[in-house]
C-alpha cells in the first residue's frame, strides 16, 4: 500500500513532458489526482486503490483545511496579504505603489499560459 516507484508522467501541449513522483503529486494535489484516476477508471490499480475512496469521503474537509489556512492568515513576512482583487487595490492605494497589481497580473499572466499548455498522463 504505497506510491513508491510511481511516477505520473505531466505533458504540455507543446510537446515536452517532465515525470513527477506520484508521492509528491497526491501530496499536493490529492483531490484532483484522485479525480484523474476516476475519470481514467484506474480506481482499482494498487497505487489508487488505498487512498483514493479516503480521499473522495474526506474532500470536502481536505478542500475546507486549504481554504481556512489561506484565510486565516493576514501577514506575511510582515507584508499584509489581500485575500481579493479588491483588497489588494486597497492595498496600493493606501501604500501610493501598483505592486499588488502587478503580482496579480503577473500570476494571471502564468495561470493562463500553463492551464493552455498542459494536459496529464498517467504512467506506471
Amino acid at each position: 500500500m504505497t506510491t513508491k516507484g510511481w511516477e505520473i508522467l505531466l505533458q504540455w501541449k507543446d510537446g515536452s513532458t517532465i515525470w513527477e513522483k506520484m508521492k509528491d503529486m497526491k501530496k499536493e494535489y490529492p483531490v484532483q489526482l484522485a479525480e484523474y484516476a476516476r475519470q481514467r477508471d484506474i480506481l482499482e490499480t494498487p497505487a489508487f486503490a488505498w487512498w483514493v475512496p479516503y480521499v473522495f469521503k474526506k474532500r470536502q474537509r481536505i478542500i475546507s483545511k486549504t481554504k481556512s489556512k489561506y484565510w486565516t492568515r493576514t501577514h506575511k513576512f510582515g507584508i499584509r496579504l489581500p485575500h481579493s482583487v479588491e483588497e489588494a487595490l486597497a492595498i496600493d492605494k493606501e501604500n501610493g505603489d501598483t505592486l499588488w497589481w502587478d503580482v496579480i497580473c503577473k500570476e494571471m499572466k502564468n495561470v493562463l499560459s500553463q492551464s493552455k499548455n498542459m494536459t496529464v498522463i498517467l504512467a506506471i
